[in-house]
């Protein structure tokens, strides 16, 4: 019965869908705000806003695992479907007060002899035996409760269990559903969430490390293997059953059974698999067994074979998976042996991609493998259009192309985008999110810039291990006003089974309905342009991949999924030092800790945010002097690698621009901005939701003292900021262990119990890691509503994270006295393409109407079907129009779809 389940669903595709969701209570219906939400055994978690809604966004289709959690309530599992054509699914989650009373909840020092030894013998079966089980810890472990029934061992937990690992570098959050245990077998069953924990440079590289160890050899790194075609330099051998050996038990002396070829034989692992676009298929008409040669396992089921050996099957004959190596069902496949041993401490998120680099490069006794022809990616522009005027915008979209189109999204998540001039200086730069294959931006072309020939640089920090040419440079000449092109307009061939229109003719200000017929669950990209005004048009081209063999001595240049950012530390003689580092970011409130190595240096990895980056930055040498002089600095772009210029049209000078002879793309984003009066709004100050539920559970505080009630000037710790506010408390500092120590005057009673945010800790010191500037508020209770066997009352701390920085306005606040603050580039957020509306923009239809682009949208989407419909007023000249559509094909490669029509008056 040796099983570890985790409830959570696999997911099937690589299209974008979303999970909205709102939660309530169970009893009161009231909304529940600040609820912490994941999907199971992923990294993907967030908190329900104010009004009890939360958003789980660019998921694949396929089914989760939704889980709520927080305190006061019992932790709830939902699970939910998201099927093929629908974007959006809703969901509503009502969660059940917890009906332990507060009265019988108990917090002690310690507990019984019994219990700690059922504890010990938990950890063994919950972490394993391993070398990674012994750097794992819970948290929390008086939350657990057990029960010894004959030789069987129970455990519960009315709270989530909180675990560090590091041995892998996560912060794990388990929902405990059941745990039963024998001496011969056991039984896990809960929910698992995921957290970075922040390091330093030297333990984050030991986590890589371990992270690749746990995972080379899982079944997802078989699948991947199987995708990419590289199980044999992976480490994998692949074997096959035949039909009547199903119902054998073969598990003896594997080279030296003289029969053993009538029930299996090696397979060619090419021959199972064949790509579906963004998945893979796998053929389970016979049960497989995977033999992965580079670790041994002495619990081989062979006698002469001491590696791990592990067996799958399935009740259908084909099965689907996506680049992560995720089942499109998990229900329909069944795996045994090494794929199944995992324990806690060798668990990773289903979500988790190592670093290809790390992956691909290893050593063989004969020769060294790394062959990286299977992991190119190449990037392909689609524009609104292919010439520019000075003042104009242009809108572009960047499409990824994959060796192996499964690979969508599990390379780069992060493309730079630059506008480069013709004296080849970077003008404007752009980093963007890649999601499902695809980004989009825009840059405008200021008045202020100079004419002439201009370019879009693309690539991704991954694409410059493979040198400058796989660069991708769009050209296109930019314009004054005064200047126009010449040059015969390229012909097309319509395909009207993919685009179809109402009419082929329309009179101005008619609606256009423009129908499409093409891939389901598709992000097309469509611009639609006058001909008279646009002179140039593009050519869309896929890329050939090289497909001889690639080897790197070095991997310059690592994945990514997030910004990275390069820092240094330096003492006052300008000298590099280790420190230690406290990084906030001001539009999340999330605090991490770094460590510089000897050459002073540090990295901050993975940053997700919009826009402009505000980080905080203290940092302390090993004695805890404070140093002021830090450096953080964006990654060094690469060298520009100018393409040959293929100029096949004329610039005429001297001709200015009339609404007869040009038309000219207006930035009405910009014309439509409106300056408000100041507005002052006075408001009586009053607790946040999340303090309020929070009394409502604790009972009222004796003593609070909110954010402005609070002096931390000149206390080193924040708990200080109370020292002889509380009669009865005293705070006391042990200048030689460095720890606070909290009592109250009166003999017998234990020191007040702790939480932070709603979670016990063990005392002040476990929450040492927060600092002045992180606390919003502090609450004192001295009732014995939290412990009534010892009236040993409680401090609940609250950070300004948990309160909720809008309201705090944590962005406008100065940095804390030391730190210092950099403002770093995000995640460009596109503008929306203005389409105007003929009552509404009465006064500006003649600029309007003389618009050279009357149509752009990078997020033409269409339905399950394949089909899409797009309707806008004819608010344009007259003459011809070209619709241009770009997107991916069935194979992965890039379509481009074109059709006219006219407009008369």
């Amino acid at each position: 019965m040796k099983k570890l389940i985790f409830f959570f669903f696999i997911v099937s595709s690589t299209f974008a869908q979303s999970i909205k969701g709102k939660i309530i209570d169970e009893k009161t219906k009231e909304i529940l705000p600040f609820v912490n939400v994941f999907i199971g055994n992923t990294t993907k978690g967030t908190t329900s806003n104010q009004a009890g809604e939360f958003t789980f966004s660019n998921l694949p289709i396929g089914a989760y695992s939704v889980v709520a959690s927080m305190v006061g309530y019992e932790s709830k599992s939902t699970e939910i479907v998201i099927k093929e054509g629908v974007l959006v699914v809703e969901m509503l989650i009502s969660l059940k007060p917890d009906e332990q009373k507060l009265d019988e909840i108990t917090i002690k020092s310690k507990k019984d002899k019994d219990w700690e030894n059922n504890l010990k013998r938990f950890q063994r079966i919950f972490f394993g035996t391993t070398d990674n089980a012994k750097k794992c810890k819970i948290i929390n472990p008086y939350s657990i409760d057990f029960e010894e029934k004959g030789d069987k061992l129970f455990a519960k937990s009315g709270q989530p269990i909180l675990i560090e690992n590091h041995a892998l570098g996560y912060k794990i959050t388990f929902i405990l559903k059941e745990f039963e245990a024998s001496k011969t077998d056991y039984l896990i069953a809960g929910n698992t969430f995921f957290e970075e924990i922040a390091t330093t440079p030297t333990e984050n590289n030991n986590w890589k490390k371990n992270r690749l160890e746990a995972y080379q050899g899982s079944l997802n790194h078989f699948l991947q293997a199987l995708s990419r075609q590289t199980t044999a330099q992976d480490g994998f051998e692949v074997y096959a059953y035949s039909p009547n050996a199903e119902s054998k038990n073969i598990t003896n002396n594997f080279s030296r059974n003289i029969n053993i070829e009538k029930y299996i034989s090696k397979v060619n692992p090419d021959s199972l698999v064949k790509s579906t676009g963004t998945l893979t298929q796998l053929d389970l008409s016979r049960k497989l067994e995977i033999h992965y040669t580079q670790r041994n396992n002495f619990q081989s089921p062979y006698t002469d074979i001491s590696y791990e050996v592990s067996q799958i099957e399935s009740k259908q004959k084909m099965v689907r998976y996506n680049q992560f190596g995720l089942f499109e069902n998990q229900f329909d496949v069944f795996t045994v042996g090494s794929f199944s041993n995992n324990r806690i401490a060798n668990l990773l998120p289903i979500d988790f991609q190592p670093p290809l680099e790390d992956l691909m490069t290893k050593k063989t006794a004969s020769t060294q493998e790394n062959n990286f022809a299977n992991l190119q990616e190449k990037i392909v522009f689609h524009t609104n259009k292919s010439n520019y005027y000075l003042g104009e915008t242009i809108w572009f979209k960047t499409y990824f192309l994959y060796t192996n189109p499964s690979f969508r999204d599990a390379i780069s998540r992060v493309a730079y985008v630059d506008l480069i001039n013709s004296d080849e200086k970077i003008v404007e730069s752009k980093v963007l999110p890649i999601k499902n294959g695809v980004a989009f931006g825009d840059f405008t072309l200021n008045d202020s810039l100079r004419n002439g020939i201009f370019y879009l640089r693309a690539y991704t920090n991954w694409m410059r291990n493979f040198g400058d040419s796989t660069q991708t440079v769009f050209e296109f000449p930019v314009l004054n006003k005064n200047q126009k092109i010449e040059t015969q307009i390229a012909d097309y061939q319509e395909d009207s089974s993919i685009i179809s229109l109402n009419k082929t003719v329309f009179l101005e200000n008619e609606n256009i309905e423009i129908s499409l017929k093409t891939i389901p669950n598709q992000s097309f990209s469509m611009s639609i342009t006058n001909e008279n005004g646009v002179k140039l048009y593009q050519s869309i081209k896929n890329y050939d991949f090289r497909k001889d063999p690639i080897f790197f001595e070095k991997i310059s240049f690592s994945t990514e999924t997030g910004r990275t950012f390069f820092g240094k530390v330096r003492d006052a003689r300008e000298k590099p030092i280790e420190a230690d580092l406290l990084v906030m970011r001001k539009d999340t409130s999330l605090v991490d800790m770094y460590q510089s190595d000897k050459k002073g240096e540090f990295r901050i990895e993975n940053i997700v945010g919009k826009d402009t980056l505000v980080i905080d930055i203290m940092a302390n040498d090993k004695k805890g002097k404070p140093i002021s002089d830090i450096i953080l600095n964006e990654p060094p772009k690469p060298k520009f690698y100018q393409p040959y210029s293929r100029n096949n049209y004329q610039i005429i000078e001297n001709q200015a621009i009339t609404k007869e002879n040009l038309a000219y793309d207006y930035d009405f984003d910009i014309d439509k901005s409106i300056v408000l009066d100041e507005v002052s709004v006075k408001a009586k100050p009053q607790d946040t939701t999340q303090v309020m539920r929070l009394h409502k559970f604790l009972g009222k505080p004796t003593y609070g003292f909110s954010y402005k009630q609070l002096n931390f000037n000149g206390k080193f710790h924040y708990i200080q900021a109370i020292q002889g506010r509380v009669p009865g408390l005293n705070i006391n500092f042990d200048a030689a262990t460095g720890k606070i120590y909290l009592n109250w005057t009166r003999q017998g009673v234990p020191p007040p119990a702790v939480w932070v945010d709603g979670m016990a800790m063990k005392d002040i010191n476990d929450a040492g890691f927060l600092t002045n500037d992180m606390i919003a508020r502090i609450d004192v209770f001295r009732s014995s509503v939290i412990v009534p066997s010892t009236n040993t009352g409680l401090i609940s701390i609250y950070t300004k994270t948990f309160i909720g920085g809008s309201e705090l306005e944590l962005i406008n606040t100065p940095p804390a006295d030391g730190m210092r603050r950099f403002k770093m580039t995000g995640f460009a957020t596109p503008k929306k393409f203005y389409l105007p509306d003929n009552q509404k923009d009465n006064s500006k239809i003649a600029l309007l109407e003389n618009r050279s682009t009357i149509y752009w949208n990078p997020e033409t989407m269409t339905n399950h079907k394949g089909d899409a419909k797009i309707n806008f007023q004819a608010i344009a000249k007259a003459g011809k129009y070209r619709i241009e559509l770009v997107g991916f094909d069935e194979n992965g490669q890039i379509m481009k779809i074109e059709k006219g029509f006219r407009v008369v008056k």
